[in-house]
C-alpha cells in the first residue's frame, strides 16, 4: 500500500502505451511509523517524489505517475533511495 496506476514510461514498439500498477509496500520500508506514515499521507494528497533512472518522479493515486519540477522536489517528501527494492511493478521493474 498505496497502489498507484501508471502507464509506461516508454511506449511500447507497436505505439499503444501500457497501464499498470505499482504497489510501493511502504509498510515494509526501515522508518520509523511516523515517516511511514507521512509518506502514506502524501501519496493521498500531493504525492511523494522518487528518484528513478528517469529521473525525479513524483507519484500520487490522485495522478498516477509524472516527472517532478523544482516545486516538487522542494515541496514534496522523498521516498527512500531503497523504494524500488521493496516496490511491486506491474510494468516492467527496469523502467524505474
Amino acid at each position: 500500500m498505496p497502489h498507484v496506476e501508471i502507464n509506461s514510461i516508454s511506449p511500447l514498439p507497436d505505439d499503444q502505451e501500457e497501464f499498470g500498477t505499482v504497489d510501493f509496500q511502504v509498510e515494509k520500508y526501515p522508518l520509523s511509523s511516523d515517516i511511514r506514515h507521512d509518506i502514506l499521507v502524501a501519496f493521498y494528497h500531493d504525492g511523494v517524489v522518487a528518484e528513478s533512472s528517469h529521473g525525479w518522479l513524483v507519484f500520487s493515486t490522485d495522478f498516477g505517475m509524472r516527472s517532478a519540477s523544482s516545486f516538487d522536489l522542494a515541496s514534496l517528501p522523498r521516498l527512500p533511495g531503497y523504494w524500488h527494492k521493496y516496490a511491486v511493478n506491474t510494468l516492467d521493474v527496469d523502467q524505474f
